[in-house]
């Protein structure tokens, strides 16, 4: 039976940087499939969106109920320090107009090669195609791990095995089972960061129209859940884009999905009328395009109201004024479901963040045991964050472990 210092389970980018910072030759990687870093590789369209620009104070917020548990996570190890860790290995990076940072090749190969090298520069041992089966206390403290093909025993242990997102990458659950053999509590998972697919959906021949700097509010009963701003793309069942895949998270069978088309073109139905009046003599669908509505989902909205988009403003009856203002101020849509974990960026739920001390990523049921990345109860945002999260979890938990094995050689010494 092999021995190690640090078995890691899942070679993504939170278990990968989970070994890099144990900073022990002893340290053992298991990953289920042929190679490493898939799901890495097919990130942010293969360009690897891997973080966000800004004060990494303005994170917090963008991984919802799960904003205090990160905050440590993100100050130890910020996006400007994700950055640096790549930069001093070769990598440059560009910020687009909306935050995004990408590696400057627009190639997510670089990054993980970077991380692979790391893990070889640091005598990390990476076995591939081997799933684990089992994982079991020991009375010494440590573990026991069985995979398809051999028997290893180690002192501590991180699983980082992620989500249930695209699971053709690996990431079919197998932690959160291995994570309730060992008594934790599991957040049932489920698809985050997905497109919507709507009830009685009738724009499905506007699919690919977008929609640019819009507001979507989220409605559960009279009660607004949440609301996001950014854009939005129509498909041929639903919504998505980054704003609609950000609420999503929120969103149950039955909400109402509002988007603000006019935004601060009209406040008020009296404002609306203004606007109207002002423009007697045009056509109504015409009026929406210059509200910057597309052509195609103004002809749509005008239709929905009783209106022919052809007609003139000035022939509109009060009532159908009234109907169409209310479609531009809150075009709404019924939630039948999100997408499912084929189509989520990433999986919300997972191991109970109560049972994690999140200044370490340590258990508090077993101080052995680490967890880092997605199969923590904590999902971000679309735009990087849930990659930093990843690679700042991995981070903390190999450093907090890199302490414990010194303090033992300390203490040996002593």
């Amino acid at each position: 039976m092999k021995r190690y210092d640090v078995i890691v389970i899942g070679a993504g980018p939170a278990g990968l940087m989970s070994a890099i910072y144990c900073k022990s030759s002893s340290t053992l990687v298991l990953e289920k499939m042929p190679s490493p870093g898939i799901k890495l590789l097919i990130s942010g369209s293969n360009q690897c969106n891997i973080t966000h620009d800004g004060s990494v104070d303005g994170f917090y917020r963008r991984y919802g109920r799960a904003d205090n548990f990160v905050k440590y996570t993100l100050k130890n190890f910020s996006n400007k320090d994700l950055i640096s860790f790549f930069e001093s290995r070769g990598i440059q990076f560009t910020v687009t107009d909306h935050g995004k940072i990408f590696p400057r090749s627009s190639r997510s190969k670089d990054i993980l090669d970077a991380i692979i090298d790391e893990c070889r520069n640091r005598l990390v041992t990476l076995a591939v195609g081997e799933p684990v089966k089992t994982v079991e206390p020991m009375p010494s403290g440590g573990f026991h791990c069985t995979t398809a093909y051999n028997n290893y025993r180690c002192k501590y242990l991180v699983i980082a095995t992620g989500g249930k997102s695209y699971p053709k990458t690996g990431s079919s659950g197998d932690g959160y089972r291995l994570a309730q053999s060992l008594g934790h509590s599991i957040v049932t998972p489920k698809p985050a960061l997905a497109p919507v697919i709507a009830e009685d959906y009738d724009l499905a021949g506007l699919a690919g129209v977008s929609l640019q700097d819009k507001t979507v509010s989220l409605w559960r009963g009279n009660k607004k859940i949440a609301s996001e701003q950014g854009s939005i793309l129509l498909t041929h069942t639903g919504l998505s884009g980054p704003c609609i895949l950000n609420i999503s998270r929120y969103a149950q069978h039955g909400d109402i999905l509002r988007i603000d088309l006019a935004g601060s073109a009209c406040l008020s139905f009296t404002q609306f009328k203004d606007i109207l009046s002002k423009s007697n003599n045009l056509q109504i669908s015409t009026v929406l395009r210059n509200m910057n509505i597309p052509r195609q989902l103004a002809c749509a909205i005008v239709t929905k109201a009783g209106v022919q988009p052809s007609q003139q403003v000035n022939s509109i009856k009060k009532d159908m004024r009234r109907q169409v203002y209310e479609l531009v101020g809150g075009l709404p849509f019924t939630v039948k479901s999100t997408g499912g974990f084929d189509e989520a960026i990433v999986t919300a739920g997972g191991v109970e963040r109560t049972e994690i001390t999140a200044r370490t990523m340590q258990s508090k049921l077993n101080p052995n045991l680490f967890f880092a990345g997605e199969i923590i109860d904590v999902d971000g945002d679309e735009g990087g964050y849930n990659l930093q999260f990843a690679f700042s979890s991995g981070m903390l938990a190999g450093s907090s472990i890199s302490n414990l094995l010194s303090n033992e050689k300390n203490c040996r010494a002593e």
